[in-house]
């Protein structure tokens, strides 16, 4: 056991957040922490961090606990550079190197024959120790968790304080990572990262060998990363065994028990109430205390509580009708600003009861995607072709058309030119309480702004939807309802997102941007990526070719130079031949790499997956050595 939580309250004020809690924590518990937003989460961990103090119970922790959490305070040393702030992780292990260094020094000028044999047998230990510490690749696999993480070759050259806030928590994530304590503690990991860096961290934590506990709203992480979730609820946890799947068909089967049991309970308390009251009416002494035998049995049985349902908003998407089902075309079309393009080669008919999802990395594109189908841009090139009687309702992920100055209710009655009890009513849908609703937009929290947009939403209808991470800052609970009601909107949609269970439940058709190029796929998410990431393999194969041979083919005139010796043009065949059997070698090697890149299984084991793809990176730069290598002597033969 690492640690326990015996009867442990804490309040804020009169708000009761934490309500007698009581939880074990062992080795190489895979532990995901959800609950709706407020729900006491992030309170939790401190409490087990030890780092906010608690009004009752009692918090044990196994002697000499390490644990470290992903926070907002990041310690970080602003003049450092991000390889040298990461590298902090192995501080111990520097010094143990240092220490190693100044051993054999003094061993190689030490003739004293006893000092000699002491100082072999510190340095044979300390070498031991440094060997199953790492010691030998800690640096290579601080480079290879910062690109996990989505740094670059250069970027890991950068000072701390040039860095956005975003890549700095990335910083701090790659030390704690590169650190392995006993036990991890990660707030939301995913919120600064990409998709890639993503699914590099899935597979990193599937392979972590200690204990940790996430706190994350993303479903499809949770499902490939835990195997228990702990829900956050009034105050108190409910423990469920297995992934979020898992959790999902337990919840709803507990729901169903304690249900039946309430209404079983339920009914027999209403029977035997009727029953008194009928023994009663006979008004006989020996009907009276039968009446009153039952009263006491009754008394002694326990009433169950209805069981709550979690509250979370009631979202329904109006459709306007539409007979045709052409609803919308891209044709050969480039999107973009005049001194900037930003993406090409869109291509699709989409079709009434479409789910569209478009998925890339930030400032790539997509949110340009929806405002040129829009026209709030033109087009570089190409056609956006609107079906006849299309209406359009877009929903943007900074929410810049909520006005800050307007109240919630205010911001509705304007925009729909409804009466102020229907908007209200509305609200109520999207658990904004009477008080709630007479705030001001510029005040609201990330998740309050998103449930104000998705009630502009709600409020008109249409049978197009554009959607720009519309589950940003929602909770689990909330992303669940409003999956719901997409999946029963009867219209077309076009959602952007980085929340794959969304696309994965959703989409039956995506779009991917990479460097500025379009993907189009008819097919689900999951078969689109896997899809996706052989064709960037390929794209990026054809690019390296191509500058290699425009880089060949140079047509500078050379000067004048003197014709091959016959030794010298033997000496250039050999090598050809020999540059011609090392490129095969090495092509059939990557072939080999790239077939098992392909594997399901390939990134299960994280460590071991970055290694063979540092290692095809390199094999990679060797071919085009030797292809280059290659080029020049054909052009030299050729030319002589």
């Amino acid at each position: 056991m690492l640690l326990s939580l015996s009867s442990v309250k804490k309040s804020f004020g009169s708000e009761d957040v934490i309500n007698g809690i009581d939880i074990t924590i062992n080795e190489k518990d895979r532990i995901g922490l959800i609950g709706v937003n407020g729900s006491g989460k992030s309170t939790l961990l401190k409490i087990i961090a030890k780092e906010t103090d608690i009004d009752e119970g009692e918090v044990f922790h196994k002697s000499g606990l390490e644990i470290r959490t992903l926070t907002q305070n990041l310690n970080l040393d602003m003049d450092a550079t991000v390889y040298d702030e990461a590298l902090k992780a192995y501080e111990g292990l520097i010094a143990m190197e240092k220490r190693l260094e100044s051993l054999l020094e003094s061993l190689s000028s030490e003739t004293d024959p006893a000092n000699l044999e002491r100082l072999t047998r510190s340095y044979d230990s300390l070498r031991e120790r440094f060997e199953d510490s790492k010691g030998y690749y800690y640096r290579n696999l601080t480079l290879s968790t910062l690109k996990g993480l989505g740094f670059s070759d250069e970027d890991v050259k950068k000072k701390i304080y040039q860095l956005s806030g975003g890549q700095k928590m990335r910083v701090a994530l790659a030390k704690i990572l590169l650190e392995e304590p006993e036990l991890l503690l990660l707030d939301e990991p995913t919120n600064y990262l990409d998709m890639k860096s993503i699914t590099w961290l899935e597979g990193y934590l599937m392979n972590y060998p200690n204990t940790y506990i996430i706190v994350s709203h993303d479903r499809y992480f949770l499902e490939n990363t835990v195997n228990q979730i702990w829900e956050m609820v009034d105050g108190t946890l409910e423990f469920y065994k297995g992934n979020y799947s898992a959790y999902l068909s337990q919840r709803d089967e507990r729901f169903n028990a304690r249900m039946n049991a309430y209404k079983k309970n339920a009914a027999y308390i209403a029977h035997q109430r009727a029953v008194i009251e009928k023994l009663k009416s006979f008004n006989r002494e020996k009907s009276i205390k039968r009446a009153e035998s039952r009263e006491k049995l009754l008394a002694k049985t326990e009433v169950l509580q209805k069981p709550k349902e979690n509250k979370v908003a009631g979202i329904k998407l109006e459709y306007d009708s539409l007979v045709s089902r052409n609803i919308l075309k891209l044709v050969d079309l480039t999107i973009g600003y005049p001194s900037k393009v930003v993406a090409s080669g869109f291509n699709m008919d989409i079709k009434a009861g479409d789910c569209i999802g478009i998925c890339a990395d930030n400032a790539t594109g997509k949110s340009t995607l929806l405002k040129t189908i829009t026209g709030q841009i033109p087009p570089i090139s190409g056609e956006v072709i609107l079906g006849s009687g299309v209406s359009i309702t877009h929903f943007k992920q900074e929410h810049e058309d909520l006005n800050p100055e307007n109240t919630i209710v205010d911001e509705l009655v304007n925009y729909s030119g409804k009466d102020v009890l229907e908007v209200r009513n509305l609200l109520a849908g999207l658990l904004f309480t009477e008080e709630e609703v007479f705030k001001k937009i510029g005040v609201l929290s990330g998740g309050e702004k998103s449930r104000v947009a998705i009630a502009k939403l709600m409020i008109g209808k249409c049978n197009l939807l554009l959607l720009d991470e519309p589950t940003n800052h929602l909770d689990i609970a909330s992303n669940e309802v409003f999956e719901e009601a997409m999946r029963n909107f009867a219209g077309t949609i076009l959602v952007i997102s980085h929340d794959r269970y969304l696309l994965n439940a959703l989409a039956n058709r995506m779009i991917f941007i990479n460097d500025g190029k379009a993907y189009m796929y008819d097919m689900p998410y999951k078969e689109a990526a896997v899809q996706f990431a052989a064709d960037i393999m390929d794209a990026e194969q054809t690019v390296q070719k191509a500058k290699t041979v425009e880089k060949s083919v140079k047509t500078d005139e050379p000067a004048k130079k003197k014709p091959l010796s016959k030794d010298m043009r033997r000496r250039h065949t050999i090598r050809l031949g020999k540059l011609e059997e090392e490129m095969e070698a090495v092509s059939s090697e990557r072939s080999s790499i790239e077939q098992q890149m392909n594997m399901e299984d390939f990134y299960k084991d994280a460590l071991r997956a970055n290694e063979i793809l540092a290692h095809y990176e390199e094999l990679g730069k060797k071919y085009h050595s030797l292809e280059d290598e290659w080029l020049e002597l054909s052009y030299i033969l050729e030319e002589d």
